[in-house]
């Protein structure tokens, strides 16, 4: 309609990817070996999130040179946009690994916030 497409400056993703196993598998790990996978799975995380911020950093300017208009959000703006983004947890809850798995996530990344 002739409106240029606008997208807000806030960083926000849900989680892209991850792996999760009960005590009862990682047991079945030697011991020594668990360091090891534990290592390799920080260097894939740190490089997956170098590559994604790079495809970040380059799309979008170049959707900006297609039209697109970032605005850009003041405190108040992301506290609302938080809150509506709140509102849809409990489906995040039910249908994205489960409750127990969603609380647990979200436990954890308080812990690494408040950090």
């Amino acid at each position: 309609f002739g409106l240029a497409p606008n997208m807000i400056d806030v960083k926000w993703a849900p989680l892209l990817g991850g792996v999760v196993m009960s005590q009862r598998a990682w047991r079945k790990f030697p011991a020594g070996q668990r360091g090891s996978l534990r290592q390799a799975a920080r260097q894939a995380s740190k490089q997956f999130s170098r590559e994604i911020r790079t495809m970040s950093q380059d799309a979008i300017p170049a959707m900006q040179k297609r039209g697109l208009n970032v605005v850009k959000v003041d405190s108040a703006g992301y506290q609302n946009w938080k809150a509506e983004v709140e509102k849809i947890y409990p489906l995040f809850r039910k249908h994205m690994g489960g409750p127990a798995l969603f609380d647990e996530v979200l436990k954890i990344r308080d812990e690494f916030r408040s950090r």
